[in-house]
């Protein structure tokens, strides 16, 4: 049954990919209007299976991590496109050694987006989809200026020095 349900997760993040790349028009998105359909997509398309998502995906957050390595598996290997074209295209920063920080960064946010998604009580989930513009509209805001870096930088800085105090 595990590997089923596997399976099931994975499909819904590959089905989606699916669907934009038949797309004519998503030929023509940048990055950040890529990520935003993707987004828009998966949710709509996850209407079809709510309650499924309301019973199942919850529970296996909290204990089924194996079931869910292939769904964050098929969502990385889409994250890793977005970042290399939102790179090609200037809407994202090369920041050399923290570039894996980018994509590892789209997977919490995907997931933060479900768990809303699956409270949300707005009329037409108005809010999911709110929430979906305001967190790609940060998260490409985050990746265009090495305000990352600069963070990390300065806690590389700062952490020797306050184990020392």
């Amino acid at each position: 049954f595990e590997a089923i349900e596997s399976a099931f997760w994975a499909h819904t993040v590959k089905e989606t990919v699916e669907i934009l790349e038949s797309d004519a028009d998503a030929a023509e998105y940048d990055a950040r209007q890529m990520l935003l359909a993707f987004y828009f997509t998966y949710f709509e398309n996850a209407l079809e299976y709510r309650s499924r998502f309301l019973m199942r995906f919850p529970c296996m957050r909290k204990s089924g991590k194996g079931v869910l390595r292939e769904f964050e598996h098929a969502f990385k290997d889409f994250a890793e496109k977005i970042v290399l074209q939102g790179r090609a295209e200037g809407q994202m920063a090369d920041m050399k050694q923290l570039n894996s920080l980018q994509e590892k960064g789209l997977t919490p946010q995907f997931r933060f987006l479900i768990d809303f998604h699956l409270k949300d009580t707005s009329k037409g989930f108005q809010d999911t989809d709110a929430l979906i513009e305001k967190s790609v509209r940060f998260y490409f805001d985050a990746a265009r200026f090495p305000v990352i870096e600069s963070t990390v930088d300065l806690f590389r800085f700062l952490l020797p020095r306050l184990r020392q105090s």
